[in-house]
């Protein structure tokens, strides 16, 4: 370890994306697993990091060995607007684990964002692996961490065929997709009031999207510009509006996100809903034709992070199930007067 530098991130994604595709084989076995890291992708979150403080890379020489990116929100909790970091990406070269290179980014990554004032960091943590279990161990030793939710999952195949050939699915889950009848996309219902939104949209999205901080406990609050980055920046991010007496009512905004298993197969993940001036049955309409343009994207299956934010009976009805992984959706808090145990709705993305 002494050979190690920890500073801001040199570029150079490529190798990252080798590195950690190393690392995250080693943890996940035979189980798939999203890749993060695709250049593709990573290029995508940080469109918005314009502070080289917000990266953070290991290196051993001229070889990464570690990252871990903070992506600055404005976050409103209980009606009172924060500054916060999502910090998200950690990851370590395989020869590293448990020598403490996790926990040197770690310290450095919260150091860099009390220096830039962030009122805590939010994370994610999936259960039963090495990341989950060492914040276990810095919470036990009296750490500012709380869990703030957490989170079940619901997907929907889109493509069997390449989903069985791909994840490790077992003979009976393949029985029950069939007979539910969740195993292909559905044709596109082909309603003139629903359309892919362009930027011209986002001032109208904009209100909408913002408007949930109202009702929900913890809710990132956006400005126009990092909406219209985050939202509408095809092939990956794509939005989907539905359309009422010239007005937009509902929003459905979605990322592809790589899955690695046998196979690199994209996944459609759902990013930001508002649905509220919908009914039932346009709701439906609109997951439809979201399956149905995921499917066009390559898509082999959808998925939702359960955080409350909006009503999912719609997903059920377009045959959604759960998917057999529960994460945790963490804070680190920098200021005594704040809590964020045991909320029980959120809306932020999920990375």
């Amino acid at each position: 370890m002494n050979d190690i530098s920890i500073e801001d991130f040199r570029g150079g994604t490529d190798a990252l994306d080798r590195m950690a595709h190393a690392a995250w084989r080693d943890e996940y076995g035979a189980d798939s697993y999203p890749n993060l890291y695709s250049p593709d992708y990573l290029s995508y979150l940080m469109q918005g990091v314009d502070d080289p403080r917000l990266a953070i890379a290991a290196y051993d020489g001229e070889e990464i060995v570690g990252f871990l990116l903070n992506l600055p929100r404005m976050m409103r909790l209980r009606g009172e607007l924060y500054r916060a970091a999502l910090s998200c990406l950690l990851v370590t070269r395989k020869q590293y684990f448990r020598q403490g290179l996790a926990n040197s980014l770690i310290s450095e990554g919260l150091r860099r964002n009390e220096e830039l004032k962030f009122d805590f960091t939010l994370f994610y943590l999936e259960t039963g692996h090495r990341s989950s279990r060492l914040f276990r161990k810095l919470q036990a030793a009296g750490m500012p961490i709380e869990r703030v939710k957490r989170m079940g999952t619901i997907a929907r195949v889109l493509d069997l065929p390449t989903v069985r050939d791909s994840e490790n699915v077992k003979p009976y889950e393949v029985a029950a997709m069939k007979l539910l009848g969740a195993c292909n996309a559905p044709p596109d219902p082909g309603d003139p009031r629903i359309r892919e939104a362009g930027k011209e949209d986002a001032p109208a999205i904009l209100r909408l999207l913002n408007s949930l901080a109202k009702t929900v406990s913890l809710a990132r609050v956006f400005e126009e510009k990092e909406l219209e980055r985050e939202i509408i920046c095809p092939p990956l991010a794509r939005t989907l509006v539905f359309e009422k007496d010239g007005d937009i009512k509902g929003v459905l905004a979605y990322v592809l996100v790589e899955h690695v298993g046998e196979m690199r197969v994209p996944w459609a993940w759902i990013n930001h809903v508002y649905w509220g001036g919908l009914s039932f049955r346009e709701r439906v309409l609109l997951v439809k034709s979201f399956m149905a343009k995921a499917r066009e994207q390559g898509a082999a299956g959808v998925v939702e992070w359960q955080k409350n934010t909006y009503p999912v009976s719609a997903l059920y009805g377009c045959r959604f199930v759960p998917y057999p992984r529960k994460v945790d959706m963490m804070a680190w808090r920098f200021r005594k007067d704040i809590s964020l145990s045991g909320i029980p709705d959120v809306y932020e993305v999920q990375i």
